[in-house]
């Protein structure tokens, strides 16, 4: 059986008076403690509030931007890193729900999923190419694929890692132009194929053209059909961001598919003997074009 403590008994008793002291009737409350609970509330956001916040970033447009990949965070302070050039680390998110990443010296595309600032990225096709013994081509590629959420911040896009993992710290890339390919109509000539399969030479060049405008932007015939769309430049770094384009179905001979497709295939640049390339991503073959007269 249990034992009644008189100490305790006694506390009690003691206890239960400064309560009934203490306690005043609701309508004797000062009228500031209202007030300084309103205080108090002040910074709490209520759920319309957090409604707003989801609203505001489910509108943050992150796409259509070439980011440079400046730094990652770590929790701990020795595991950071400091790229140091970040023109060799970039990511391009599209509208389609591609993306296109410089990952030093080779390329990457995949494809991501966003909800909010949730976002995951998938791999893809990548190149192959043996980067400097410097290169941080693994670990990019390895913090990009643990990405879950992200958040924008004086213009600079932070992608947070899975479980706590750091944070990589992206700017936008300078816009870049190159008198020698903008402001200029490029006809298109032939597909070099890399494994010679399947060259194509087009009979008349004058039906599919190419033209790189100093704001970004480019416009496109491709035979019966007209296209148009923005374009990043880094370097010799070259990709044409998908965009509208009239659906007319041209002739059986057409190329006009082709030629948009391969459009969006591009990877990088070169201007030899007068003649502009563009090569495709994984050695796919270049395109070979011809300032019109």
């Amino acid at each position: 059986m249990r034992k009644f403590n008189p100490t305790m008994i006694i506390l009690v008793i003691l206890l239960s008076g400064l309560t009934a002291c203490t306690s005043q009737p609701a309508e004797q409350n000062d009228p500031g403690d209202e007030n300084q609970n309103d205080e108090l509330n002040l910074g709490m956001p209520d759920s319309s509030e957090e409604g707003d916040a989801e609203e505001i970033i489910a509108e943050i447009d992150i796409t259509g931007t070439s980011w440079q990949w400046l730094r990652f965070e770590s929790s701990s302070a020795d595991e950071n890193i400091l790229v140091g050039d970040p023109s060799r680390y970039t990511l391009l998110l599209n509208e389609d729900g591609s993306y296109n990443a410089t990952v030093d010296c080779n390329q990457a595309r995949g494809s991501y999923t966003r909800e909010s600032n949730l976002i995951a990225f998938e791999p893809g096709p990548i190149t192959r190419a043996m980067c400097p013994p410097d290169s941080l081509d693994s670990a990019y590629l390895a913090f990009l694929f643990s990405a879950a959420d992200f958040t924008v911040e004086s213009e600079h896009l932070v992608l947070n890692l899975a479980d706590g993992g750091g944070k990589l710290i992206f700017a936008p890339a300078p816009v870049e132009q190159s008198d020698e390919i903008t402001e200029i109509t490029w006809q298109w000539i032939r597909f070099d194929d890399t494994a010679g399969l399947n060259n194509i030479v087009i009979a008349d060049p004058t039906l599919y053209t190419l033209t790189l405008n100093p704001d970004g932007s480019y416009a496109a015939k491709a035979d019966c059909n007209h296209a148009a769309g923005g374009y990043t430049l880094e370097g010799s770094s070259l990709t044409l961001l998908p965009g509208i384009t009239t659906l007319a179905e041209c002739g059986p001979d057409s190329h006009y598919n082709t030629f948009l497709t391969l459009l969006g295939e591009v990877a990088s640049y070169l201007i030899q003997d007068g003649q502009l390339y563009l090569n495709l991503w994984a050695d796919g073959g270049s395109m070979v074009f011809t300032p019109a007269e």
